[in-house]
């Protein structure tokens, strides 16, 4: 079973959730655990994934439910099983029902055509706040609105939680907002958990491939999958939310983005507009693009780097070798300090546990004080099994006048001027 480390026992109580044994539970004796994804090569998708799979799993943590319970499940529950289904959903919330307390199942894979949650332009007026549990199943999505912001499978949700979904297809929206699962995300208790969008999102400006719009709310996104294909008029994306502003609390937490070939990455980022106190942890993306987020590597990479597993994946992030000059002024035999840091996916390593430094003379022989003039080899080996490879860079130490000041010097002529 998948534990909740991400956020504390005390958020998921407020927000009505029953936590037993450190497990996320919701009132039933079956949960929803195992989010994996199989990378797939597929035009355009080089770095895809195919439909997650998920473990059906009955706790044996607690007592069976009685028949009381399991009828009172039954009349909290909604069970959407075709398309039919899904748009009586999206009428009651539009109508006004907003479903606090009742958990709405999707038991099968289903097209669909309709946005749950009423949003006229730019006005907020009916939203979802129950609890929508995909069950593993995928929704494959072609919604196109030129008219409203917030164009999504979910266009509004206010204090609801969605889980253990997938969304495919393609979101067209000719506004601002459009996204591949919720478009505006308002007031409380708001959590997005273990769900995939691969669906293709096109809108006008700040599409997002999650969320289009957080607002001032209180959002926590964890466990979750993005790989679809972001496009807008303006070009401004964000592959997990489009817009942030301020109020409110937003912590993304564990979560991948996994970039199509075609994508422009210009003016793209894991948040695209990012205000208010907007916390992530442990996100990673395999593109250079943006700001947020640690790029990684679906191979291994040259010299030092990690290997993180990720959704039953391993990738590769690169490690940094920083503080190492090129050339140091000869101090008459003193030894010399180099201040050599190591870090990787924003961590700093430590030395002796994650990696070792070797220095070696230009003739091949390890020193333990850098003193003497000579060309020098550094090597960084990794000696945690998180960490693969070694690093090599190569510096000089030699006699400087003070009214001398030498050109910065590359490694590649430090070696090849190595005695």
């Amino acid at each position: 079973m998948k534990k909740v480390i991400s956020f504390g026992t005390k958020h998921f109580e407020n927000m009505g959730n029953n936590v037993i044994n450190s497990y996320l539970v919701r009132g039933a004796a079956t949960v929803l655990i195992g989010l994996s994804a199989t990378l797939a090569v597929a035009e355009g998708r080089a770095t895809g994934s195919d439909a997650m799979s998920y473990v059906e799993y009955c706790s044996t943590d607690f007592d069976t439910p009685s028949t009381a319970m399991l009828e009172q499940a039954d009349n909290t529950c909604m069970r959407i099983q075709n398309e039919n289904d899904w748009n009586a959903f999206a009428a009651q919330v539009a109508e006004g029902k907003d479903f606090s307390g009742t958990i709405v199942r999707l038991e099968a894979d289903i097209q669909i055509t309709k946005s749950v949650g009423k949003v006229n332009g730019y006005r907020l007026l009916k939203g979802f706040n129950g609890t929508f549990d995909g069950c593993g199943h995928t929704l494959t999505a072609q919604i196109s609105d030129n008219k409203k912001q917030g164009v999504a499978p979910f266009s509004y949700i206010h204090g609801a939680t969605i889980k253990n979904l997938r969304v495919a297809g393609r979101i067209e929206g000719g506004s601002h907002f459009a996204a591949g699962l919720v478009g505006f995300a308002k007031g409380t208790g708001n959590l997005i958990q273990n769900c995939q969008v691969s669906a293709d999102v096109n809108g006008s400006e700040y599409v997002g491939g999650l969320v289009g719009n957080a607002l001032n709310s209180d959002l926590f996104i964890e466990d979750c999958i993005y790989d679809g294909l972001l496009q807008g008029g303006k070009e401004h994306k964000g592959a997990l939310i489009g817009w942030s502003v301020n109020g409110g609390t937003k912590m993304v937490n564990d979560c991948l983005y996994l970039t199509a070939e075609a994508q422009d990455t210009d003016q793209l980022d894991l948040i695209q507009h990012l205000e208010g106190d907007v916390v992530m942890t442990n996100c990673y993306k395999t593109t250079a693009a943006g700001t947020e987020g640690i790029q990684i590597y679906s191979d291994m990479q040259r010299g030092l780097c990690k290997k993180i597993s990720l959704f039953g994946h391993d990738y590769y992030a690169r490690c940094t070798v920083s503080g190492l000059e090129d050339f140091y002024d000869y101090k008459n035999g003193d030894p010399i300090a180099t201040h050599v840091m190591v870090t990787c996916a924003g961590q700093p390593l430590v030395e002796g546990q994650d990696y070792q430094i070797v220095f070696k003379n230009s003739k091949d022989v390890p020193v333990e004080v850098i003193k003497d003039e000579d060309v020098y080899e550094m090597v960084v080996t990794a000696t945690n099994e998180q960490f693969l490879g070694n690093a090599t860079t190569f510096f000089r130490v030699a006699y400087c006048p003070e009214d001398f000041h030498p050109a910065s010097s590359d490694n590649t002529s430090l070696q090849t001027n190595r005695k």
